[in-house]
């Protein structure tokens, strides 16, 4: 999935820049990515998978604190990013 920021409606774009807790630039694409790999993860994969998952997830509490939005209120953006994204035709 991907999208150019100029595309992207404000309240999307405030998730994203939560998300990855700096801002955007207009001229600027967002690519999102899932890969499933053909090979078993190490445990040495896992744990520095978990230790990425637990710095993602202490930035986006850190972004929700600073911006003053709850749990709940984050939930509904995404959601919304979500059905946006998935309503968008892919060239």
């Amino acid at each position: 999935m991907f999208g150019r920021v100029a595309d992207l409606s404000e309240e999307q774009r405030k998730t994203i820049e939560l998300l990855i807790g700096k801002p955007l630039r207009s001229d600027q694409e967002v690519h999102w990515m899932v890969v499933s790999p053909g090979t078993v993860p190490t445990d040495e994969d896992r744990a520095r998978a978990r230790a990425g998952l637990a710095s993602i997830a202490a930035k986006v509490s850190k972004n929700l604190d600073e911006q003053g939005l709850s749990p709940e209120e984050f939930g509904d953006v995404v959601d919304e990013a979500v059905r946006h994204v998935r309503g968008q035709q892919i060239d």
